[in-house]
């Protein structure tokens, strides 16, 4: 029989302040789409932190933030990478 632990992390960032970080760097940049780079520059938090917490970033930090942005009427602008052909 395998014992694990059944409660959270105490240090744990909540949700909520990845959002209010994502916010924050969104602020930063007009709401301009931004990638995890830009994110560590004005960020309290690093973005693997957001990322284990959401998915991957372009996929799904991005589109949960965009989705919360809608709720409160505000846009964030996702652009395509020219070079790449990906959102970044």
């Amino acid at each position: 029989m395998e014992f694990t632990f059944h409660r959270n992390r105490i240090d744990k960032i909540p949700r909520q302040r990845m959002l209010d970080e994502l916010e924050k760097v969104a602020r930063q940049f007009n709401y301009i789409e931004f990638g995890k780079r830009d994110f560590a520059r004005y960020s309290a938090i690093h973005s693997t932190t957001v990322i284990k917490e959401f998915g991957s970033w372009s996929k799904n930090v991005l589109t949960h933030f965009e989705n919360g942005c809608k709720k409160r009427t505000l846009t964030l602008h996702l652009e395509l990478n020219r070079l790449t052909g990906y959102i970044h």
